[in-house]
C-alpha cells in the first residue's frame, strides 16, 4: 500500500519516468480503484502545491527584506533550476506534512485568507501636467503601495474617462484588501463588472466566489466557481475540494 502511494505521488508530481508513467497509466485503465485514489488525492495535492508555492514567496520576500537591496539583488540572481529545486523540496514537504497531519478543513475565515490576493495594480497613466494626478492616478498609486483604504477613497472619486467597470472592478478589490472590508459594496460593484462584456469578468467571479465562501454562502460560491472555465483553474479545483 505504502508503495502504491508513493507511486501516486510521484504520478501527480509528474516524477515518473516516462516507462514508469506509462505502466502507472496503464495500470489505472484496468484497476478502477486505483483510478478513484488518483482522482480523489489531485486536488488535495494541487491545493497542498499552492500552499507550498505561497509559502516559498512569502519566505522569498522576507529574506529580501532581511537582506536589503544590494543582497536581494544576488539572491534573485541564482540560477533558475535552483529555484525550481527549492520550490519542489518546500512543496515535497507540504504534501508530506498533509498526510502526517491530515488537516481537518478550513473554516471560512481561513479559505479566504489562504486565496484572497489583491489583483495586480492598474496601469497608472500620468496626466498631461506631471504636477497634478486624477483621483484614478492617486488610487492607482495608493493601491500599488497597499494602502487600499486610500485607494478606495480616491476610486470612489474617480470621473475620469474610464469605463465604469475598471473603475468598479478596482474599487471593489480596494474595499476587500483593506483593514475593515466592506464586502457589501464589493459584492454589488463586482456585479456590474460581471454583467457587462469586458476583461475583468471572470476575475469579478473568483473574487464574488471568494466573498460569498467568506460569509459561508458555499452553494453560491460553488455554483460560480463551477462556472469558471479558465480562470485560476488549479485554484479553483483545489478550493473546491475543500468547501462543505
Amino acid at each position: 500500500m505504502q508503495d502504491r502511494q508513493t507511486e501516486i505521488f510521484a504520478y501527480l508530481a509528474g516524477q515518473m519516468e516516462e516507462a514508469d508513467r506509462t505502466a502507472f497509466e496503464g495500470a489505472l485503465q484496468a484497476d478502477t480503484a486505483l483510478a478513484e485514489a488518483v482522482e480523489k488525492l489531485r486536488p488535495v495535492f494541487t491545493a497542498t502545491r499552492l500552499q507550498g508555492q505561497l509559502h516559498l514567496k512569502n519566505q522569498m520576500q522576507q529574506w529580501e527584506q532581511e537582506l536589503g537591496p544590494e543582497q536581494s539583488g544576488r539572491l534573485r540572481a541564482f540560477p533558475r533550476w535552483m529555484w525550481g529545486v527549492a520550490a519542489a523540496a518546500v512543496i515535497g514537504f507540504f504534501f508530506l506534512a498533509y498526510w502526517i497531519n491530515r488537516p481537518v478543513p478550513q473554516g471560512p475565515d481561513a479559505l479566504y485568507a489562504t486565496y484572497f490576493e489583491a489583483f495586480p495594480p492598474p496601469i497608472n497613466v500620468r496626466s498631461e501636467k506631471a504636477d497634478e494626478l486624477t483621483p484614478w492616478q492617486i488610487g492607482a498609486q495608493a493601491y500599488m503601495q497597499g494602502a487600499y483604504a486610500q485607494a478606495a477613497e480616491a476610486f470612489a472619486q474617480s470621473h475620469d474617462s474610464l469605463p465604469d467597470y475598471l473603475r468598479n472592478f478596482y474599487l471593489a478589490q480596494a474595499l476587500m484588501a483593506r483593514e475593515n472590508p466592506d464586502f457589501t459594496q464589493a459584492v454589488s460593484l463586482l456585479q456590474t463588472v460581471q454583467s457587462s462584456d469586458n476583461d475583468y469578468q471572470e476575475a469579478a467571479s473568483w473574487y464574488m466566489a471568494l466573498i460569498y465562501i467568506r460569509r459561508e454562502e458555499y452553494s453560491r460560491a460553488k455554483e460560480i466557481l463551477n462556472g469558471l472555465k479558465t480562470y485560476r483553474q488549479e485554484e479553483v479545483e483545489a478550493l473546491l475540494a475543500q468547501l462543505p
